[in-house]
């Protein structure tokens, strides 16, 4: 994998809701450049896969780590996308579109915007559920990554939410959108990695 073009997914928080980031090129530093789209997943639950015998998603994020990415079919898809290998104890981990996380079961959504802060009570969905998170023009944002992504290999290495915003981290949330920026007593008291 070490010749293989590599990919950043850079996990900027995580709490019950969800876990929110972004892709960036491994080319420059990820501070320095605009992403390539956001991204959804599950909150972390210990690596959980779903349970087949019940109707509830309580599947987890993958564990961060370094993965090699390649374009496959995917008979559950019936089309081409993005998986994810060698996942410890997970298989068909994909890259695909989804707006909220209900419809993942340890995959990757991405999105041209998550709104964030997330607006008060949540976002209703067309199942009717309310969600603190939700991905944004996921179709779009999936094609442009699937432009850029070599689909013959890739490695995507993801990156774990940091636990406290400190001056070196908190462009994070400046590329998020909202975020005040100039409160920095806000900023540093913010837990990332907890509950929000």
């Amino acid at each position: 994998m070490e010749n293989l073009p590599r990919f950043i997914l850079q996990r900027f928080l995580s709490d019950k809701d969800g876990t929110i980031g972004a892709i960036f090129d491994d080319k420059r530093p990820i501070d320095n450049q605009s992403a390539i789209c956001y991204t959804l997943e599950r909150p972390w639950l210990d690596n959980k896969p779903d349970d087949k015998s019940t109707t509830i998603n309580d599947s987890s994020c993958i564990l961060a780590g370094d993965y090699f990415c390649k374009y496959t079919y995917s008979p559950r898809f019936k089309k081409n996308m993005f998986e994810i290998f060698d996942v410890e104890g997970r298989s068909g981990i994909r890259i695909h579109s989804a707006n909220v996380i209900d419809q993942l079961l340890g995959c990757i959504a991405p999105a041209t915007f998550i709104p964030f802060p997330p607006p008060k009570g949540g976002i209703k969905h067309t199942n009717g559920k309310v969600y603190k998170y939700y991905a944004s023009g996921s179709s779009d944002a999936l094609k442009k990554l699937e432009s850029i992504l070599p689909k013959t290999g890739c490695v995507l290495s993801i990156k774990d939410a940091p636990k406290v915003c400190t001056i070196e981290n908190q462009w994070m949330i400046s590329l998020l959108g909202s975020y005040p920026l100039k409160d920095k007593k806000g900023l540093q008291n913010w837990n990332w990695g907890g509950k929000l």
